[in-house]
């Protein structure tokens, strides 16, 4: 394990997590079957604040009905920061989705801040039970139930399937799904189910939720005793509802020139295998960075960035040619006409 994913467990609450139990998880395989088979996006019309210059672009917060069922009333406005190029021609956009404990844009913008002087529009959703949107009750980012992590995850899910048909509409450019970690999986997901071809870049993505919290150091999180106790049968049980959510069982996106997979050399809470299994699934290009989870975040953003650029075809500003033929045709043809 990597030194700096050594600190961050030492750093962890213990058993913050789940404190209420299990919570109504009637719900929770119609849930996954909706995520792997969503039907129309919803149709949003977000309400923008006044744009603030920053870092050469205009940042608007914007609001907007969250279109999930699953939400307490807490909620249910969906939030999400708006970083749009000021003074120079749009060339693409990327959505962003929430590692685990992601409160608020500090994480992404520092990973993907610098690419709007490049000509990206980027919007980070804030997620559900995360930030002004938290569960009365709850602590910091620790959930109180697992019905809460299911209903965040489908509800961040559908958010980001509106988003997305939102900024084509209104920045009319290729629009790329990304996410680190807990996002990564999200950003994967999204593009798996897309109507057509969504480009994506995925840094440390868990192929499913289960395994980081079971066996490694982020079971420390999880308050068992309010599960049923650290016996077998309660263990199995997490796996099981987790694993509803594993990217193996989605469609592949439909254009693999069009994804890109960063994995960590020394990862110390995602197994390292994952990113393997899922490089593996789509027939997408797999980039190993020499450090653990939390390093990739912190001393690595210019790996997924380059992946951003990669999958929307914009050449790096310290090179001349773009990418690949295949991605730079795939993408025309994702530009809106007229």
């Amino acid at each position: 394990m990597h030194w700096m994913d050594q600190v961050q467990v030492w750093a962890l609450k213990k058993r913050h997590c789940f404190r209420d139990g299990w919570g109504d998880l009637s719900f929770a395989e119609a849930l996954a079957d909706h995520i792997r088979d969503p039907g129309p996006a919803a149709v949003v019309r977000p309400d923008l604040g006044p744009p603030t210059r920053v870092l050469q672009a205009d940042l608007r917060i914007g609001t907007f009905p969250s279109p999930s069922p699953h939400l307490p009333e807490e909620s249910r406005t969906a939030r999400f920061w708006w970083l749009h190029p000021a003074d120079q021609p749009v060339r693409g956009a990327a959505l962003a989705f929430a590692s685990w404990g992601d409160e608020g844009p500090t994480l992404r913008g520092r990973l993907l801040g610098s690419l709007v002087r490049e000509g990206v529009s980027i919007v980070i959703l804030e997620n559900p039970f995360y930030g002004v949107r938290r569960r009365q009750g709850q602590r910091a980012g620790g959930l109180r139930t697992v019905r809460d992590f299911m209903a965040m995850q489908a509800a961040a899910f559908d958010e980001g399937r509106a988003l997305l048909g939102w900024m084509s509409r209104e920045i009319q450019a290729p629009t790329a799904t990304v996410g680190f970690s807990m996002g990564g999986h999200l950003a994967g997901a999204l593009a798996c189910v897309s109507a057509g071809p969504t480009p994506v870049a995925i840094l440390a993505p868990p192929r499913c939720p289960s395994q980081p919290f079971t066996d490694g150091p982020l079971a420390a999180c999880i308050d068992w005793d309010a599960l049923g106790g650290p016996r077998p049968e309660v263990r199995d049980r997490w796996r099981a509802i987790m694993d509803l959510f594993d990217l193996l069982d989605f469609p592949a996106p439909r254009e693999p020139s069009l994804a890109r997979v960063i994995g960590c050399r020394t990862d110390g809470l995602v197994p390292v295998e994952h990113a393997e299994h899922i490089s593996a699934r789509w027939s997408a290009p797999l980039e190993w960075v020499p450090v653990g989870h939390v390093g990739a975040a912190l001393t690595h953003g210019k790996a997924l960035r380059r992946a951003v650029r990669e999958v929307l075809g914009i050449p790096s500003r310290s090179s001349r040619p773009l990418l690949t033929t295949m991605a730079s045709q795939t993408l025309e043809r994702l530009r809106p006409s007229g």
